[in-house]
């Protein structure tokens, strides 16, 4: 078992502050409303409007003048207040963003509430409510600043501190995005959406990537968050998606790169082709109402056709030397019998005939001469994404918002790593669906339901995986069960044949699996009276993890010159051996035994509770104390794993 347990007392000095809350997905108004010698108004309403889809929410100023509007969408408001005694006072288009809690005081004048006072535009609003520290990147920075592949998570950069990592799925498959910031671990990290998780359960990471189309603003918690915070001891990175509004709006892009503009590389010298790099991104979005200043839908679609090569040189095998003729490697290298300790006449060396049949079948042959290499090859692959985003937002009546989101993608790759002969495919669908349930109990009271489901399936596929390929076909005897019987065709595959000279021969991953899910349910309630706020809730998960656990699925034979080489006490430099040498001999330094296909399948239970109290102790001080607690159940797993057994070639 393991338990977490942390408190954390957060001191905030700001002028003009006031106590509330910052909820993950929330964004809020909040101020002080005052006459004009400065005392404070109690029961003055404040209307809150949204510009774009001209919903409205109120709120009654306590006894301290303060009042609250939370649970608001990023985007422009206008604010308007009124008190009997006090002409109306209106400010328009107060920018605010996602999880800030912007503060907006009113002075009210003396007269007669049908009297109006409007105030158009305003300075940007600081952030003076929470002790969080992080930045906010808005629609038009995701949107206009340039993004090789256009992946959200790079504009993290933009916050102090931080770094984006983003792996290139072309050469590797099983990686994805993160982001880290003051050197915090990355297993520390949490990434939501529209307030769920979108997390990989085996690895901090995310391998979906909301178009940046579809995404109205996200931010990044670098340090200091609140105790609501539950679930994560690092960064935070926030996403909210865009809504629909009164207005119907899309658009379409297609953005495109091309080998014909790319310079040739100066290691593949024509006539060998140049290395491609051909990417196509384009979709659309459209939003609008479904009734008007009631329901909204956005949808949003994007897809990617992107092929891109990197070059690369190895040493291969010549014909010659596949027929035992190293003479070439002469004088530099002389070759010793590991039989007799004397060295081999001219180089030639004895051939093991399985070791010959796998190398003409299986090794490419030399096409260039550069610098020692004499093979040129290129690396990386295809990859096809499809993505698909909807989200309806629902104002049931005053008291009751509903929203929910839909996010499914599907990447499907083709990896080569240079040898023609192995190759990986991949297929890696994602599933994330939320529901957020907003519902004011009474002015003083507000519960924020939250549900979600994350659902990842990662399959790599190796050339000969689940074919009726044997080790033993080849010639490789005694790569079976420790039981001596053979693999199942499932787990069955080419051996790994590796040196420290040689492009490698056979497949480095199994019927690569990582398949996990995480079901979560948020519940936060917010209680406000006077001076103080009160913030307490949970977020449970249940995660469960089916996941290939091996190392060597196929087995390892390593070669790396030890036996050709003249290991006396005498021997001279020249006399360092060659890795094809051991190879075409059939006598490898190292074997590893195949270990199949083990899966492991993980089930955990995963609880985070949190009380927070924020008390205005005057107008320029505020307080925030918090205390979360966090319990990982003991995992369960039925883990099925072999042994390892000693065998040789032949």
């Amino acid at each position: 078992m393991r338990k977490l347990f942390s408190a954390s007392l957060l001191l905030v000095v700001a002028a003009f502050s006031a106590s509330l809350h910052a909820q993950t997905v929330d964004t809020a108004i909040v101020g002080t409303v005052t006459d004009n010698s400065g005392a404070v108004i109690s029961g003055a309403k404040v209307t809150v409007t949204s510009v774009s889809t001209g919903i409205a929410k109120s709120a009654v100023t306590t006894g301290t003048g303060e009042y609250t509007v939370n649970y608001l969408l990023p985007g422009s408001y206008n604010v308007a207040v009124t008190a009997n005694g006090f002409t109306t006072t209106q400010r328009q288009g107060i920018e605010v963003q996602l999880s800030q809690e912007a503060r907006v005081n009113f002075q009210l004048q003396v007269g007669a509430t049908t009297q109006q006072v409007i105030v158009e535009g305003a300075p940007p609003l600081l952030q003076t409510q929470a002790s969080s520290l992080g930045a906010v990147v808005n629609q038009e920075e995701t949107q206009n600043l340039p993004l090789n592949g256009r992946k959200f998570d790079d504009l993290a950069i933009l916050t102090p501190g931080t770094t984006s990592y983003d792996p290139d799925n072309h050469t590797e498959s099983e990686d994805g995005a993160s982001v880290q910031s003051y050197s915090e671990l990355l297993e520390w990290g949490q990434t939501n959406v529209d307030g769920v998780t979108m997390m990989g359960d085996r690895h901090a990471y995310v391998n979906l990537y909301p178009s940046t189309d579809a995404i109205q603003e996200f931010d990044v918690l670098a340090g200091d968050a609140e105790a609501e915070y539950v679930g994560s001891a690092g960064d935070i990175t926030n996403v909210e998606l865009k809504s629909g509004t009164n207005a119907f709006h899309g658009d379409a892009f297609d953005y495109l790169r091309n080998t014909a503009l790319d310079a040739r590389n100066f290691f593949i010298p024509a006539p060998t082709p140049k290395q491609v790099y051909r990417q196509n991104q384009f979709g659309g979005t459209l939003g609008g109402p479904i009734i008007k200043n009631h329901t909204f839908f956005f949808l949003s679609y994007e897809g990617i056709r992107s092929n891109e090569q990197s070059a690369g040189l190895a040493v291969v095998l010549t014909p010659a030397e596949e027929n035992g003729d190293f003479s070439a490697l002469l004088p530099g290298t002389q070759l010793v019998s590991p039989y007799t300790g004397q060295a081999y006449s001219n180089n030639q060396i004895p051939v093991d005939p399985v070791a010959q049949q796998i190398m003409e079948k299986y090794m490419p042959l030399p096409n260039t001469s550069q610098g020692g290499f004499n093979y040129a090859y290129f690396s990386g692959g295809e990859e096809n994404v499809n993505q698909y985003i909807g989200r309806i937002d629902d104002t049931i009546n005053a008291n009751n918002q509903l929203a929910v989101h839909f996010m499914y993608a599907k990447r499907a790759s083709f990896i080569s790593e240079g040898n023609p002969y192995f190759n990986d495919n991949e297929s890696l669908p994602i599933y994330n669906a939320g529901l957020q349930y907003v519902h004011t109990m009474s002015p003083r009271l507000i519960n924020e339901l939250r549900l979600g489901i994350d659902f990842e399936s990662d399959k790599l596929f190796t050339t000969y995986a689940n074919t009726s390929f044997t080790a033993a076909s080849i010639g490789i005897n005694g790569f079976v069960q420790p039981n001596g019987q053979p693999w199942p065709p499932s787990e069955e595959g080419f051996p790994n044949l590796t040196s420290n000279e040689l492009i490698g021969v056979g497949s480095d991953y199994g019927i690569g699996l990582d398949q996990g899910k995480t079901y979560q349910a948020v519940d936060n309630m917010t209680w406000t009276r006077g001076t103080h706020t009160l913030i307490w809730g949970g977020d449970i998960r249940h995660v469960q993890d089916n996941a290939d656990t091996s190392n060597t699925p196929y087995g390892v034979i390593n070669f790396n010159g030890s036996e050709t080489a003249n290991n006396g006490p005498n021997a001279p430099a020249n006399e360092g051996g060659f890795d094809g040498a051991d190879l075409m001999l059939g006598l490898p330094a190292q074997v590893i035994t195949p270990e199949g296909d083990p899966l492991t399948e993980a089930r955990q239970w995963r609880m985070f509770f949190y009380i927070q109290h924020n008390w205005k102790a005057t107008r320029n001080l505020t307080v925030n104390t918090g205390l979360n607690y966090s319990y990982w159940a003991p995992p369960t797993d039925d883990l099925n794993t072999s042994e390892s057994l000693d065998w040789s070639t032949g």
